[in-house]
């Protein structure tokens, strides 16, 4: 399976998010500190995400999937942060519209082919019925272990 080559990690965020461009560049910081990512990262996603949006509506939960390129990462990561309050992203079929998204699966691939297989693994995945209610439930109700084992349990 494509993800197994992944490591994943969990971004807790600030419950006073403004935007999915603070949440971005928070994620992004996180992920420059543990060593995943250049510095460069921040501002090539927030960038990509104006021109190339990747919020995605599913059933109940809606998710977003920010990347950019490979030149930016040092070692491939799935970051999962998962929002207690919804934040607004345009959707990435029509990016007039926008969704609230409770889910953010930040993508860094070092491996350029790597990517859009990710991608498709991943909206496979999202589609397993039930799944990402009981992540945002977790969340919201349950402890971080217990949040971390339904996102583990989505992607592997």
């Amino acid at each position: 399976m494509v993800l197994e080559k992944f490591e994943i990690d969990f971004f807790i965020p600030s419950n006073e998010l403004q935007s999915q461009y603070q949440l971005l560049e928070d994620m992004s910081k996180y992920l420059i500190d543990k060593g995943y990512v250049k510095k460069s990262f921040i501002n090539a996603i927030k960038e990509r995400e104006k021109i190339f949006p990747t919020g995605l509506q599913i059933r109940d939960v809606n998710v977003a999937l920010p990347h950019t390129d490979a030149e930016h990462v040092m070692k491939s990561v799935i970051l999962v942060s998962v929002l207690k309050k919804p934040i607004e992203f345009n959707l990435m079929e029509d990016n007039q519209r926008k969704v609230p998204v409770s889910i953010v699966f930040m993508l860094a691939v070092h491996n350029h082919e790597d990517q859009l297989l990710v991608l498709q693994k991943l909206v496979n995945v999202f589609q397993k019925e039930g799944k990402l209610e009981k992540i945002v439930d977790a969340r919201l109700h349950g402890t971080e272990e217990e949040l971390e084992k339904e996102v583990l349990d989505l992607l592997k």
